[in-house]
């Protein structure tokens, strides 16, 4: 085999890693957007939760108020 076939010679070189680093080592416009919407995904959720965490509460505190019942007299 030619020796220059040896090196990379200036082409890109692809490695197939899941390294969160190395994948967002050179980020470009689409790793932005995905980071963008991940962010939001997660902000949506975490508002939701807290929209549902207040809703049941104020429910419980609702129910927690006791209802004024008429005495009942012991005449007789």
């Amino acid at each position: 085999m030619d020796e220059a076939y040896a090196t990379t010679d200036g082409r890109k070189v692809v490695y197939s890693s899941l390294n969160p680093i190395k994948l967002l080592r050179n980020p470009n416009i689409f790793t932005f957007v995905a980071l963008i919407l991940i962010l939001l995904i997660i902000l949506l959720i975490v508002l939701l939760v807290r929209f549902i965490i207040k809703r049941v509460k104020k429910r419980k505190a609702k129910k927690q108020i006791p209802e004024e019942k008429p005495e009942e007299s012991n005449e007789g």
